[in-house]
């Protein structure tokens, strides 16, 4: 009798652990830091994109232009686009950021570009956690998900009736797959999301997306591809500098989060 209640208790036992194991889920702090343990050696970067913009605004309902982006380690984040009446230029730094486009509407819009940036090149989990916060995610909550086949964690509330950002990353790589955030255009809701599409190793050490996809209410709106990446090549910190005179032109429009 004692040898079958032995036998009872020890297979109860191996069951919860069982249990536990499968149920765990890691906190967005062990989540978080493969990124950061992968892009270690990396301090800087120059990207060289060809970006399709597709709007109705342009003939044929799209354009392509030239992209040039640069990236400091902290977030620090600026952007350049070749149009046929100049430059667009869009800086964030911090909690600061600029923007001079053509259609100041855009504005509303462009702060779903400096993501990756920020999840992808920081100093210290706690300073990604900070930003990630800033950007509307709640890091207190995380889930399992998939993304096409590829398992997932989810951190953030479920997008839902509550505005809120969430960021996916991939299980096994820790690479960011897709990003939301809830933004406001003209007085409504509008959602923002970024898919970080098949990562591509250009050197020993770092990996960066081979296609990168950005959706307004789930419309496809931009499109960037990466030419050419140079890394660790010496930037000016002049470069990514906020004008003084800040109401020379509007900064970026931050995402909603649930306090809001």
């Amino acid at each position: 009798m004692k040898k079958k209640l032995t036998g009872v208790l020890i297979i109860f036992a191996l069951l919860v652990i069982s249990y536990r194991g499968v149920a765990y889920i890691p906190t967005a702090k062990q989540i978080l830091q493969p990124i950061l343990k992968a892009n270690r050696k990396t301090d800087n970067l120059n990207i060289v994109l060809k970006t399709t913009i597709f709007d109705d605004k342009y003939d044929e309902g799209r354009i392509e232009v030239d992209e040039q982006i640069y990236i400091k380690k902290g977030g620090i984040f600026r952007s350049e686009r070749s149009l046929a009446y100049g430059k667009e230029i869009i800086i964030n730094y911090g909690r600061k950021s600029f923007a001079m486009v053509k259609d100041i509407a855009d504005t509303d819009y462009r702060k779903i570009d400096t993501v990756l940036p920020i999840v992808f090149f920081q100093k210290s989990i706690e300073a990604l956690i900070n930003d990630l916060s800033y950007l509307g995610v709640d890091t207190e909550t995380v889930a399992f998900d998939r993304i096409d086949g590829k398992v997932a964690f989810a951190v953030g509330e479920r997008i839902g009736q509550i505005p809120c950002s969430r960021l996916w990353t991939e299980k096994e790589t820790g690479f960011p797959l897709r990003f939301v955030g809830i933004g406001t255009a003209n007085g409504r809701r509008v959602k923002l999301r970024a898919e970080y599409i098949d990562y591509t190793r250009v050197e020993k050490n770092f990996w960066f997306p081979n296609r990168i996809e950005f959706y307004r209410d789930d419309i496809l709106w931009v499109v960037s591809v990466p030419v050419k990446i140079l890394i660790n090549k010496k930037i000016s910190d002049s470069f990514f500098r906020i004008p003084e005179k800040e109401s020379f032109s509007p900064g970026l429009k931050d995402f909603l989060n649930v306090k809001e």
